[in-house]
């Protein structure tokens, strides 16, 4: 069963950890890019929100929500959540990697 991901202090996770291939969608907040993990070689659909434009429009409560939402939902229509991080500057969720 696929779960949500808890990394240790030692397994940090960050940007860094995958490779970007090319953009997937664009939407208000951020976009969406097809990106690889460096350690197993899994495709990701990585969506990063730029924090200036939530705390701009005061969306910080949307954006959480969205990420406690798919990382508790388990539904075939629900793209499952396997990574949640954040710079100083971007809100990183990192979903399964859906193609078509």
């Amino acid at each position: 069963m696929d779960e949500l991901r808890f990394i240790s202090f030692q397994d940090k996770i960050g940007p860094q950890s995958f490779v970007q291939h090319y953009m997937l969608g664009k939407g208000g907040f951020g976009e969406v890019y097809l990106v690889e993990k460096i350690s197993n070689k899994k495709l990701y659909a990585m969506k990063v929100l730029r924090k200036d434009k939530i705390m701009g429009q005061n969306l910080t409560r949307y954006a959480q929500t969205e990420r406690n939402v798919l990382s508790i939902m388990n539904h075939p229509f629900i793209v499952k959540l396997d990574y949640a991080f954040q710079t100083d500057t971007k809100l990183y969720l990192l979903l399964h990697y859906c193609p078509g």
